[in-house]
């Protein structure tokens, strides 16, 4: 499906503001994207509340909850860096922005 001029869409590319350098669970350097303080807030509060024990799609799942509640869906593409969160309206991304700001 694709985004309309009029969709309220957020790219996940577009949430980077810079890379970091971490070490692996092997040692090695690897290189990872930080996010706007608003999207790290949340994705740490779905880590958080996400039961782990329910089976093997429990982020996966607990995320799609989470974004449901500011009536937003999040949708793969095929390409990774065109992935994107669509909201149902504007004020809804403007109060999802605001409660994790």
């Amino acid at each position: 499906m694709a985004i309309k001029p009029n969709d309220c869409v957020i790219k996940i590319k577009d949430l980077e503001v810079g890379f970091e350098v971490i070490k692996d669970w092997d040692g090695r350097n690897k290189q990872v994207p930080v996010y706007e303080p608003y999207w790290s807030k949340f994705l740490q509060h779905v880590k958080d509340t996400t039961n782990w024990q329910s089976g093997w799609d429990a982020y996966d799942r607990n995320f799609e909850n989470q974004l449901n509640k500011f009536n937003a869906t999040y949708k793969q593409t095929k390409k990774w860096d065109d992935r994107y969160i669509k909201f149902k309206t504007h004020a809804d991304l403007t109060f999802f922005v605001l409660k994790w700001s």
